[in-house]
Order: structure tokens, then sequence, then C-alpha cells
């Protein structure tokens, strides 16, 4: 049962890393939504956040007794949590929460609009190493998160004090982040599991 369990929180949490294409796709839709009204880009990440954060608390809680290092999925939750909690309250918050793409962007839209999807991808690292106990070589994965995490690091250091919409960032959204989600789609196909090891 664990095994069908955690292909099911693998292909979850893979959701919020395609919620900017998922935006894109949907770009023809304008039509209101509850709450949200027309900011798709809030509601997007607001629907697929939660279905990521509940596939990360279930993956976690299936493993917790048999890897030790469980816990380095931790900050992955967290930085899902506040994309989340950010893309939910943008439409009252706006100076605040979300991530203005008019370029109209304030501190603290930088600080938690851009700055925690930015580390989905060092945390992915982390939550893909502590799964060494459970599959052969997850190396690959490891690397290509690390990679897109010095990438796209400019984002940070580079764009954000200026105030405005970064194009690394959004580079990051269109391309890192789906790259990321895949990962957990090739994990949730068995990736690196040995034959005498099951995922479940």
């Amino acid at each position: 049962m664990n095994k069908y369990i955690r292909t099911i929180a693998y292909i979850a949490i893979s959701a919020v890393f395609f919620s900017f294409l998922v935006f894109l796709i949907t770009n023809s839709y304008h039509h209101e939504i509850p709450y949200f009204g027309t900011e798709r880009y809030d509601a997007i990440f607001f629907f697929l956040g939660l279905i990521s954060c509940a596939g990360v608390i279930i993956f976690l809680y299936s493993i917790k007794n048999e890897v030790q290092m469980w816990y380095l999925g931790l900050p992955l939750l967290v930085a899902i949590v506040v994309v989340t909690l950010s893309s939910l309250l943008s439409p009252m918050f706006p100076e605040y929460f979300g991530y203005p793409l008019d370029g109209n962007a304030t501190l603290f839209n930088l600080l938690n609009g851009q700055i925690m999807p930015f580390f989905l991808a060092p945390f992915s690292a982390l939550f893909f190493y502590s799964l060494k106990e459970m599959k052969r070589d997850v190396r690959i994965l490891i690397l290509i998160s690390i990679g897109i995490s010095i990438l796209f690091s400019g984002s940070l250091f580079i764009e954000i004090p200026m105030h405005d919409v970064s194009g690394s960032f959004l580079i990051y959204l269109v391309i890192g982040m789906p790259l990321i989600g895949a990962e957990y789609l090739a994990t949730c196909a068995g990736l690196g599991i040995p034959s005498h090891i099951q995922i479940g």
C-alpha cells in the first residue's frame, strides 16, 4: 500500500512546480475566479500549492519510520506552505504578498513571492538527498536541483535590489521549476531504484 501512496505523493508534490506553465496555458481564460477575481497567477499557485503540501505531508508521514533523514523534507514543505499562503493572501494584501507581474513589486513581494519559490530548488535537493536510504543513486536528481539553484541565483542577489520583475526569475518559473517537477515524476516512475528495493 505504501508504494501506491508514495507514488501519488510524488505526483502531488510536483504540482506546484508546474504552476507557471498552467498559468501560461490558461492565458485565454478571462473569467473571474471566486475570491481571486482575475488573478489567475495567485489562484493557480494556491490550488496547486495545496496539492503539493498534501503530497509532502503524506510522503514524509509514510517514510518517517523508515528513513532517518526524513526531516530533510521539512524545508521543502515550509517553502511550499509560504508560497501557497502568499498566493492566498495576495488578493487582500497585494503590496505584501504574491508576485505582481506588472513590474510594481515591493520588497515584501520579492521576499515571499520570489525568494521562497526560488528556494523550492535547493530544498528539493535536500528532499532528494533524504531518499538515498531508499534508492541506489539519487545523485542526478540532487545535481539537477543544485544546478538550477546556482543557475538562477542571480535573481536573488542581482535583480531583487532593483525592486522589479526579474527576467531570471521568470525563466526559472518557465524552465527551472518544471524541470524539478519532472524530477519528482521521474522518481515516481522508479528512477534509480534497485530491483530488490521497492518504493513502498
